[in-house]
């Protein structure tokens, strides 16, 4: 049964920048494992394990959302961790500051999928998972000296799938905004 989930693709050059984000943050020092940049995204659904016969079901809400998204422009300038530095378990290059547009794109997506029966559990934070820290504790992390900005618009779908240690992920559909 196919895990899916919707993001926003990154384009080569926020793609790019977000890696050399990432080997700062393996030369500070930081224990984990790295992502591979052609799975960098930044997700707004993650969907779960779903029967393969809704996967219509699922492009459908998307479109929908996406139809009355508009484009906006992603400015990343940040490197933070979940839950914190203090505890980190994930470190991500993101937003500094979250556009009005992209929380009501989140917004929709969310509506249009719990219209279609799927109760999702966190409202999305513009972020890239750069890595997964082996052992949850205090960080230092570096700081950015410059950004890259993205521009935003639409939602792609995606399924992810086992590949060997880690996993790959397959284009579904590709939803423009308007």
């Amino acid at each position: 049964m196919p895990r899916l989930f919707a993001g926003i693709e990154l384009d080569d050059a926020t793609r790019s920048f977000t890696q050399r984000a990432a080997e700062l943050v393996a030369a500070s020092g930081v224990n984990g494992r790295f992502e591979l940049p052609e799975k960098f995204h930044v997700t707004i659904a993650f969907l779960g394990t779903i029967a393969p016969e809704r996967v219509d079901e699922v492009v459908s809400a998307l479109r929908s959302a996406s139809r009355m998204s508009i484009p906006f422009a992603l400015r990343f300038d940040v490197i933070g961790a979940f839950p914190s530095e203090r505890r980190a378990r994930v470190v991500w290059v993101g937003a500094r500051a979250t556009p009005a547009a992209f929380s009501r794109c989140a917004e929709l997506v969310f509506e249009a999928l719990l219209n279609a029966g799927w109760a999702l559990d966190r409202k999305p934070q513009p972020h890239v998972t750069i890595c997964r820290v082996k052992e949850s504790g205090r960080l230092e992390l570096p700081r950015l000296t410059d950004s890259a900005c993205l521009p935003v618009s639409g939602v792609t779908l995606w399924e992810s799938r086992p590949a060997g240690p880690t996993t790959r992920y397959v284009e579904l559909a590709r939803l423009p905004f308007g």
